[in-house]
């Protein structure tokens, strides 16, 4: 009886749980060249003074720059006045 009642716990415990709908990403659309507002360039200088290798996109209404800075690679998205959305940094 007793293993019984550890069965339909454990099977109702399993029905209860509820999966997390998966999440996509806006598509980027590859757009080189892009070139950027003298807001959104102010602004990024200011944040980014050493980068290099810098390349702009356009996506979704928002400049997404691809640059190196300290050794280390970082995606920035800028809204078209020129505010930082967010930074994602990472080392490969």
């Amino acid at each position: 009886m007793a293993v019984l009642l550890i069965l339909c716990i454990a099977t109702a415990e399993l029905l209860a749980q509820e999966m997390d709908p998966l999440t996509t990403l806006p598509k980027i659309v590859d757009t080189k060249g892009t070139v950027v507002n003298k807001s959104v360039d102010k602004a990024f200088k200011k944040a980014f003074p050493f980068a290099k290798n810098l390349k702009w996109n356009y996506m979704d209404k928002k400049y997404l720059a691809h640059f190196i800075e300290n050794d280390m690679k970082h995606r920035a998205i800028y809204c078209l006045k020129g505010y930082i959305k967010y930074v994602v940094s990472y080392v490969e």
